[in-house]
């Protein structure tokens, strides 16, 4: 919780970053992990309904969001009607399910133990060729790059990487 948010503030040299959340519990987790940071705010709030004002923004991130939404396009819609003109929003999203290295723990959840876990349906959809940009132009958005990153991700040790994966990741 609040690791895009952390990072952003670490980075900018004016103005503030505010984290926001549905989940009580996730806000208040974001707190307690990057208390030091300045500039950095985290508050509940609905991204399929945000209570921001309108052109509040300069920036508007959304890191792996969509897949929890009832209403994704809904949700992009406040996130552009939160971005002032001309601003700018980065949305990052799963790409395609073979090349998640998490993915195979649901098959084997899904195998082993009998059980369909129906994890997040929408996981992986937004990361289809064409689906992300066609949704951010249908609210108003001009698409300026798209990007596939082939980052690993890092984790200091095993545990780490469990716990992220499975603990506190989409599988939880």
């Amino acid at each position: 919780p609040g690791d895009t948010a952390a990072a952003l503030a670490n980075r900018i040299t004016r103005g503030r970053v505010t984290g926001v959340d549905f989940s009580p519990a996730m806000v208040e987790r974001a707190r307690e992990r990057w208390p030091a940071i300045s500039g950095l705010d985290f508050d509940e709030d609905d991204a399929e309904n945000l209570s921001r004002p309108d052109a509040a923004f300069d920036i508007v991130t959304s890191s792996f969001t969509l897949m929890y939404c009832y209403d994704a396009l809904g949700a992009l819609g406040h996130m552009a009607r939160v971005l002032r003109p001309g601003g700018r929003m980065l949305t990052l999203v799963w790409g395609r399910h073979q090349h998640v290295w998490w993915s195979p723990v649901i098959d084997i959840i899904e195998s082993r133990a009998a059980y369909y876990s129906s994890v997040c349906p929408m996981m992986f959809f937004y990361g289809l060729p064409g689906v992300l940009p066609r949704m951010l132009e249908q609210v108003g958005l001009e698409v300026e790059a798209i990007a596939t990153l082939g980052t690993p991700m890092r984790y200091a040790n095993v545990e780490e990487a469990v716990s992220g994966a499975i603990l506190a990741g989409p599988l939880a």
